[in-house]
């Protein structure tokens, strides 16, 4: 049913258009072809269509959240927006941070991306790009779009709701959802064709009514000027990709996905894509982390051995947002009135205080369970993560 939306808006719209055309007067024709004129003119060189989206309202107030200091006292706390990507991690000591998105290509003829619709996208301080696109220097994307920085990387990150979402995109919605601008997702300078691009068009905005002709109909891929990037979950929603792709030997995955049925969607998802596209292999073992009648698993995480190509091998510590039954009972009362807590809808972004604070209490339960004494015999902050994870794969593994 809502896949006819689509043909029967562009038919409305044809019809009155039509019958406009039919009763203006001739000596008004003039003004109205001028007007059309204007407004694609407007559209194509002045209107950037990653405005006339909800995107940018989106990314500034989860920078307003997150993109903030504490000042010298701790009294307060101030906004640290905007900050370019490639000037992330200044310290030496800081991680290297990947913010992985999802590239919407439905129209790609790529035969390896068959089914899939989508690509992996990496945000980093030096490069950006994917796989089927290419790779390009940070500092030299960032100048071909002043507003591409971490607060816009963050938001596209976490761009959820998009008429295009890579592996779950529900074609019947497509033009529904982009007629209603449901669109958090983003046209970014397409990091594969950069040095083909002329001084001019290096300035200009995408074009409006072009992309988002694309964006209704579907006709996206990796060959225009501007590709569209969203939600890093619409492709794989643990983030652990970039990593194996890098070979890590310690890799630690925080599930919080809505999973009410624990069918752990996101992780047999990506031991999926690891085994077909990197060759290598994860076998978790989930049987603790199953549901018992009362909605209780044995344990909140699991540790799994990740077999890459050649001999090597590798660690992944699986935490999963679930209950065990031994929680506070604070945890207990919110959860028996809301028994769908902690795997409640994500379509809900309005949290109460109470409600933000049992998921807060929930992971701090859990982190203690991870790190507690009998565990790894003893916690200390001196201790190397590799012996720590020898540790822990002693007790864990069998």
């Amino acid at each position: 049913m809502f896949g006819l939306v689509g043909p029967i808006l562009t038919l409305a719209v044809f019809l009155c258009l039509a019958d406009l055309f039919m009763i203006v007067r001739p000596h008004h024709e003039f003004w109205l072809i001028s007007l059309v004129f204007i407004l694609l003119l407007y559209t194509s060189l002045v209107l950037n269509i990653n405005f006339a989206s909800p995107h940018r309202f989106y990314r500034d107030r989860l920078a307003r959240t997150y993109l903030t200091r504490s000042v010298e006292d701790g009294t307060a706390v101030e906004l640290c927006d905007p900050q370019s990507l490639s000037a992330m991690n200044q310290s030496a000591k800081a991680p290297y941070h990947l913010i992985n998105a999802a590239l919407n290509i439905p129209a790609c003829d790529d035969p390896n991306l068959r089914g899939r619709s989508t690509d992996f996208f990496l945000f980093s301080k030096h490069f950006c790009g994917s796989p089927i696109l290419g790779f390009r220097s940070t500092k030299e994307w960032e100048k071909m779009d002043s507003h591409l920085d971490l607060g816009t990387a963050m938001a596209i990150s976490g761009a959820a709701a998009a008429p295009h979402m890579g592996t779950i995109t529900a074609p019947q919605f497509t033009f529904l959802l982009a007629m209603l601008n449901v669109r958090l997702g983003y046209w970014a300078r397409n990091p594969g064709r950069s040095s083909r691009i002329g001084r001019l068009e290096a300035f200009l905005p995408p074009l409006g009514w072009y992309y988002f002709f694309r964006e209704l109909t579907g006709w996206m891929s990796e060959k225009t000027a501007y590709v569209n990037v969203s939600d890093g979950g619409h492709m794989e929603n643990l983030g652990i990709y970039e990593l194996l792709r890098r070979r890590c030997k310690f890799i630690i995955a925080i599930d919080g996905e809505a999973d009410p049925a624990r069918s752990f969607g996101g992780l047999l998802k990506l031991t999926q894509f690891a085994k077909i596209d990197l060759g290598l292999r994860i076998e978790p073992d989930l049987t603790d982390l199953r549901m018992d009648r009362d909605g209780n698993g044995l344990a909140h995480f699991g540790l799994s051995r990740v077999d890459y190509a050649g001999g090597a091998h590798g660690l992944l510590l699986y935490i999963k947002s679930s209950l065990t039954g031994n929680e506070s009972e604070f945890l207990r009362k919110y959860r028996a009135e809301n028994p769908d807590f902690p795997h409640q809808s994500t379509a809900n972004q309005f949290f109460s205080e109470t409600q933000f604070e049992a998921y807060r209490s929930l992971g701090e339960h859990i982190a203690e369970d991870l790190f507690r004494y009998d565990l790894v015999d003893r916690w200390s902050t001196d201790l190397p993560v590799t012996e720590w994870f020898q540790r822990l794969a002693a007790r864990l593994l069998v």
